[in-house]
């Protein structure tokens, strides 16, 4: 079930005579882990110019002006506050996962993200006409990702796919019946 908030945000993007058929979230968590690397690429840069700069002032002779104090105060500053905002990219990934709405209509496939920090949001949307495949990666609890494909096999990227969904062979069937419709809608002799 999705919060308030976001649910009334989907209600605000349905056409009329769309109706909902499915309505889901990223799992926060699997967002967060995506982006383990990121958080360990990151230590390391924040690790090293830290032990460079607290080797630098625990020389005998303590001089803050000298030339190895501020390379190393330099090198900190650069690569340690990239090494810190790098850290927080997992936490980052959950937070906008919280934000990230996933929904299937009648005619459409919806994926809308609240921008952090404001009430702006961005909509992606796919007309059940440019449903073509539909890719299915599934873990042992059932939760997984679908990977859209566009016309023409024209891959579409992890923004404009499901990612993280409980459940994930039931909201596959729903966009493959939905898909077959379409196909059948537009060449009627055509079998699913």
């Amino acid at each position: 079930m999705l919060p308030e908030r976001l649910q009334t945000l989907l209600q605000s993007e349905l056409q009329p005579h769309e109706r909902i058929l499915w309505s889901g979230q990223p799992d926060p968590s699997r967002m967060a882990r995506k982006n383990i690397v990121p958080f360990l690429v990151g230590l390391g840069f924040f690790t090293l110019p830290t032990i460079a700069l607290v080797s630098s002032l625990n020389k005998g002779e303590f001089d803050v002006f000298s030339a190895d104090v501020i390379a190393a105060a330099l090198f900190f500053a650069v690569f340690g506050a990239i090494g810190l905002l790098t850290m927080f990219s997992p936490l980052w990934a959950w937070r906008i996962a919280r934000k990230t709405i996933y929904a299937i209509t009648s005619s459409r496939v919806l994926i809308l993200k609240v921008k952090p920090f404001t009430s702006a949001y961005d909509v992606i949307v796919h007309d059940r006409a440019d449903l073509y495949s539909v890719s299915r990666k599934q873990r042992a609890n059932g939760s997984g990702d679908l990977l859209l494909d566009g016309h023409q096999g024209a891959n579409i990227i992890d923004n404009h796919s499901f990612i993280g969904i409980p459940d994930v062979r039931n909201v596959e069937r729903i966009l493959t019946t939905m898909r077959d419709e379409n196909l059948h809608a537009q060449n009627p002799n055509a079998t699913p």
